[in-house]
């Protein structure tokens, strides 16, 4: 049972990531290869705030989502932004290309040697009959899930939520109306790299 909880919290983690990535194709229209590098953009950003701020989730999780946040600014505007009425296959190889790009940044800025396990959270064991669940476990399950319901809340509650859905479904009806599909598009591929971030600080 122990193993099914260690299994579920892992793919919590996937869940998020692959939300992420649904945004962003729901909305820009395009498929990304820079997911994995946002994560991992997401797990340094996160990684040297522990260590230089002190064992702040919070803060971890908030400087991640913001620092992902403005990356996605980036990924749109050099691989998405020019060619939203291009062929789909040349945004995509533009994102593999700015995949390599974070690659070797990465290992230029941060090196390739293997950072430590920072131990910010007093890992206390819950019991719940047979079933033992960790305090990172129940940290990592709030947080997916509060995430989750944010989304559900900003897509289906508000007019920044009905625009983006609005965007996904039809771009050209979507102009007719007066919606600013780039910039909205933006904001839709800023929310699956902020999420993504996220999950990169649990991991």
């Amino acid at each position: 049972i122990n193993q099914i909880v260690n299994g579920l919290c892992q793919g919590f983690i996937y869940a998020l990531i692959a939300l992420g990535v649904a945004v962003i194709i729901g909305i820009v229209g395009f498929a990304t290869f820079t997911q994995g590098e946002v994560v991992m953009i997401g797990a340094y950003a996160s990684f040297y705030v522990f260590s230089y701020a002190g064992n702040y989730l919070l803060l971890g999780l908030v400087v991640s989502f913001v620092v992902t946040w403005i990356l996605g600014i980036f990924i749109y505007k050099i691989c998405y932004e020019r060619f939203l009425d291009a062929p789909e296959h040349i945004s995509l190889i533009c994102t593999i290309g700015f995949s390599m790009l974070l690659k070797n940044l990465a290992q230029i800025i941060f090196g390739v040697e293997r950072k430590p396990m920072l131990d910010i959270i007093n890992n206390k064991i819950y019991e719940f009959g047979p079933v033992e669940i960790t305090k990172v476990q129940l940290i990592i399950i709030a947080t997916v899930v509060i995430l989750c319901l944010v989304l559900v809340f900003l897509f289906t509650k508000t007019s920044l939520g009905i625009r983006l859905k609005a965007v996904s479904q039809n771009r050209e009806a979507a102009a007719l109306v007066g919606i600013n599909v780039k910039r909205t598009a933006m904001i839709g591929n800023c929310i699956g790299c902020a999420v993504a971030g996220v999950a990169g600080t649990l991991t």
